[in-house]
């Protein structure tokens, strides 16, 4: 006669187990849930608040020949805080070149850039915040940019 451990005891173990694992996964799922929550909820309150979102540039922007600099001003002419704020500058030979302006422009905000080192053969100047849906962006091309000597 073999020995082993008795039906009921198996069923005990098994239900034991089963019982085991499903508290894992539940605990896993709720924790999962709760954080997916929180970020989509956060994604959604930026994506609300850049509705209300404006940026423009202020005055004219100047690009001197001589020295190679591009400088003016930019506005915030929304109701939400604007950051990351880029500078992609778009030559006739179809090179870009990128710079950054590391400010929160805060509402109704006017803050100036100064980039040197420029080539003198801007086609368009685009810039854009870190609001991207909507996409807050104001662009500027060279038939309005003052150049001087």
């Amino acid at each position: 006669m073999k020995k082993g451990i008795s039906p009921l005891v198996a069923e005990v173990l098994l239900i034991g187990f089963t019982v085991a694992v499903a508290s894992i996964v539940i605990l896993w799922a709720t924790n999962f849930t709760r954080t997916s929550t929180k970020t989509i909820s956060s994604q959604a309150e930026i994506q609300f608040a850049c509705r209300h979102g404006g940026i423009d540039f202020y005055r004219t922007v100047t690009y001197n020949l001589t020295s190679q600099v591009l400088f003016g001003y930019l506005r915030n002419t929304g109701n939400v805080p604007l950051g990351n704020i880029s500078f992609r500058i778009l030559y006739n030979n179809g090179t870009t070149d990128v710079r950054f302006l590391d400010v929160t422009l805060l509402p109704t905000d006017i803050v100036s850039f100064y980039f040197t080192n420029i080539a003198p053969n801007i086609d368009l100047i685009h810039v854009s915040t870190n609001c991207t849906s909507p996409s807050i962006y104001t662009e500027i091309s060279a038939s309005e940019i003052n150049f001087v000597s």
